[in-house]
């Protein structure tokens, strides 16, 4: 926003323009709020400038309106070119609506001083001024004499562009005076009353308010409660176009109008836009700051100065408001494709078809199988001496657990609640506790057979019958059953919605702290190392016995993984951990 006397010097108009139409702003569109002067001023500046052909255009108040004067003398008598021209094509003005009144010229030009001059006592004056002469002559005056026969038909003159508000605001008076004249003196009766003079001035602003009236032009004038009458404008283009004679001409042409509160604009496609530097035919582009992206809010640098702003992106869980702002979303929704709003988050859980879930399923699917097969076999050949060596019972109960270790894999799979949660915390530690815990109790078995016979026993060796076998099992399953529950009680299972760091996702999943899965994991792991001592203890078994030793390659084999697994798995957490 700049501001400029109309009477500074052409250099102040110039320092003016160069600070306006700086080539580094983006804005190419300039509001004169101003009187026709600055108006020609600043033309005369851009002309210096040279400015014709850089794309800028100028949109003047009522103060610039259709004035043909302020734009520079003629240059081009044929055309109506005039200095500036050039640099006010395709400008925008605003001219208050004054309709040419069509018969003031033939009674204007009628008027004689011989009898016009007791109507208007300054009109004898103004026709000397208009025909250079004197109607009486004093010394040292050298106009010649006025006679009265001049006319004013041969002397050109143009209307005032506001004649047509003057005469119909004498219009609005004189029908206002009228009322009043009614309502002091009675209907019907003619002239001045008594009680009239001197006229009441607020029965007159009051009647001025009641005033409706249509003129010739069919213009409708009414005022409202504080005495402002509907603004009526319309809307001119500076254009250089072609005219009835097929002529180019420069001149003002009415684009639109404004009536009642509403724009009601001619075909865009008669607007001239200044644009030749562009090469475009469209409005001319002006902004300070370009318009935010559908993800971007609105930051205003200066609060006095709105159409300048940054871009700074939304965060991924906000929306964008009406005002360019962003907004959060409340927990639970996330921002619509457009950011126009929000919508409810969908919770995901694992499935099956996520690569690092099938990978387990893939896997324990294999293994379950492989188990089928050798459960199968040992069903087969149940009364071979090899399948009795081995403690049958003890193998049913290793095989079925070995298939409930990997089927626990496909609780995974199932929408989280208080039940899927329950069996992914327990089916596993039951299960490997079912496993070692009946291969400690074989392999003790082996041991003390094998202890039995360096040396000479005076009483047979007791809890080496299968039943034995089964119950020191059943002990020993029962004590990891006791752990779990007691878990279950400190830390109940439960299903929670986990949202992502940007707030944008949710996931359903089971929670537990590192208490809630170690606990239960450790008798396991003690029951492996147990194994482990006994698998070494009977490495060396006679030829019969040698089960021992891939029992002892296989407990090898699984302190290994769970060395490299148990840490791993372990420094993932931080304060709770996500089973699913």
């Amino acid at each position: 926003e700049r501001s400029i006397d109309n009477k500074e010097t052409d250099a102040a108009f110039l320092r003016l323009a160069e600070d306006i139409f700086n080539a580094q702003r983006k804005a190419k569109v300039v509001i004169c709020f101003c009187q026709g002067e600055t108006v020609g001023g600043l033309l005369k500046a851009m002309d210096s400038l040279k400015l014709h052909e850089m794309g800028y255009a100028l949109i003047g108040t009522d103060g610039w309106s259709d004035r043909s004067d302020i734009l520079g003398p003629v240059i081009n008598y044929t055309t109506g070119e005039r200095a500036y021209s050039r640099i006010a094509r395709g400008s925008l003005s605003i001219k208050l609506h004054s309709p040419r009144v069509e018969d003031f010229d033939e009674y204007f030009t009628s008027l004689i001083p011989q009898t016009h001059r007791t109507i208007n006592p300054w009109f004898p004056e103004f026709w000397e001024q208009k025909f250079n002469c004197r109607f009486n002559s004093t010394a040292g005056d050298k106009r010649r004499q006025c006679t009265g026969e001049e006319s004013m038909k041969n002397s050109p003159f143009d209307q005032d562009n506001k004649l047509s508000l003057l005469n119909l605001a004498i219009y609005v008076l004189a029908l206002a005076l009228h009322q009043v004249q009614e309502i002091v003196c009675g209907v019907g009766r003619p002239g001045a009353c008594p009680g009239l003079l001197p006229i009441n001035g607020t029965l007159l602003w009051h009647e001025l308010l009641k005033v409706t009236y249509t003129d010739r032009n069919n213009d409708k004038i009414s005022f409202d409660e504080n005495g402002d009458p509907s603004a009526s404008y319309d809307l001119m283009n500076y254009q250089h176009t072609i005219d009835e004679d097929g002529k180019e001409v420069y001149k003002y042409v009415q684009i639109g109008r404004w009536r009642g509160g509403r724009l009601y604009t001619i075909d865009p496609d008669y607007i001239q836009f200044h644009n030749e530097f562009e090469n475009a035919s469209g409005p001319v582009d002006s902004f300070c700051s370009e318009p935010c992206g559908p993800w971007e809010s609105k930051i205003l640098k200066d609060k006095s100065k709105t159409c300048c702003w940054i871009c700074q992106p939304c965060k991924p869980n906000e929306w964008k408001t009406t005002n360019e702002t962003c907004e959060p979303c409340e927990l639970g929704f996330k921002p619509k494709e457009n950011k126009a709003g929000c919508e409810p988050i969908i919770p995901y859980y694992t499935h099956w078809t996520d690569p690092t879930c099938l990978t387990g399923i893939i896997l324990a699917c294999v293994g379950g199988i492989l188990t089928v097969l050798i459960l199968i076999v040992f069903i087969i050949h149940r009364d071979t001496a090899v399948v009795k060596a081995s403690t049958r019972e003890l193998m049913w109960i290793i095989l079925l657990a070995t298939l409930l270790a990997h089927a626990s894999v496909a609780t995974i799979l199932l929408r989280p609640s208080v039940v899927t949660c329950a069996l992914q915390r327990s089916l596993p530690a039951l299960a490997f506790t079912t496993i070692y815990g009946a291969l400690v109790t074989k392999t003790n078995r082996i041991a003390r057979i094998l202890e039995g016979s360096k040396r000479i026993l005076l009483k047979k060796q007791r809890f080496l019958s299968t039943s034995a076998q089964l119950v020191i099992t059943g002990a020993l399953l029962a004590v990891e059953i006791l752990a779990v529950t007691i878990m279950f009680i400190l830390e109940p299972p439960k299903d929670t919605l986990r949202y992502s760091e940007d707030k944008i996702r949710a996931r359903i999943c089971c929670d537990t702290t590192k208490r809630g899965t170690v606990i239960p994991l450790t008798f396991p792991i003690f029951l492996i190392a147990v194994c482990t001592i006994y698998a070494i203890k009977t490495r060396n078994l006679p030829q019969n016995f040698n089960e021992a030793k891939f029992i002892g390659f296989t407990m090898y084999t699984t302190c290994v993984l769970w060395l490299a697994v148990i840490p791993v798995y372990l420094s993932g957490y931080e304060t709770e951990m996500v089973l699913t």
